[in-house]
């Protein structure tokens, strides 16, 4: 490819990348800088109650409910998740307890706004929902409030998680050891002992909303994007003109 073919596609580059830089800047609010965001956005995440930040587009979650058979050895083998994979619990075979006249136990997992709920401990704040699990012998009614054999559980969090904490009836949070999984470190995991209230918390400052862009803001960025392509194919201009001169100088 001769120098000054390699110099034009040069220009027709940059023409290009700043003409998109141009028209993504004026549809995005804010000024967001484009082009450098991934091309498939994560999952979002559900939130009861979302706070501002995350409102726009919000899902509400859903609960789970499920019955498990229950033998004289115990419970059968069970995972159970809400419908978005942010809370997921597995049972092994004979996690619960047989009880007499009970054939079943029902498992619920409730999705809660953790405002609803006891504070977490000071110099953190609860990362998402909170999710109650209640379980109950069927028919009687009765609640299971421990496991004959522990199983395990995972919790996913919006932001970076640091702990995860359990409350028998949401007035007091006991902190549970657990590990971070995934490269993200949006998830935790943790080994499941008891029934009640989970909630992951972060010790991350909580993030606010971005102010809505303006009309004269859009205007702004789409001033300066013509201003920069201007700049740059002048450059080019004369980068391509001395070429020019250097290639007629070495002819002659």
């Amino acid at each position: 490819m001769s120098q000054s073919t390699a110099i034009k596609a040069g220009v027709a580059i940059v023409v290009v990348y700043l003409g998109a830089v141009v028209i993504t800047a004026a549809l995005r609010p804010g000024g967001a800088r484009p082009l450098f965001d991934s091309f498939a956005p994560p999952a979002s995440y559900q939130f009861v109650d979302p706070p501002p930040f995350f409102a726009s587009g919000n899902v509400q979650p859903g609960g789970v409910s499920r019955s498990i058979t229950l033998t004289p050895e115990g419970s059968a083998a069970a995972g159970i998740g809400t419908p978005d994979g942010q809370f997921v619990i597995d049972l092994a075979r004979g996690a619960i307890a047989p009880r007499a006249g009970a054939t079943s136990v029902a498992v619920k997992i409730t999705p809660v706004a953790p405002k609803t709920l006891s504070a977490v401990p000071a110099g953190s704040r609860a990362d998402g929902n909170a999710y109650r699990l209640d379980l109950t012998y069927e028919p009687s009614g009765e609640p299971v409030t421990e496991f004959a054999k522990p199983g395990t559980m995972l919790v996913v969090a919006p932001e970076l998680a640091s702990a995860l904490l359990h409350s028998v009836d949401g007035s007091a949070w006991v902190a549970q050891p657990a590990r971070v999984v995934g490269s993200n470190g949006l998830s935790m995991s943790a080994e499941l002992t008891a029934p009640g209230d989970y909630v992951v918390s972060t010790t991350l400052p909580e993030l606010a909303a971005a102010p809505a862009a303006t009309s004269t803001s859009h205007s702004s960025a789409i001033v300066i994007g013509i201003a920069v392509a201007v700049v740059a194919l002048a450059l080019f201009g004369v980068a391509f003109a001395l070429a020019r001169r250097r290639s007629t100088r070495r002819a002659g």
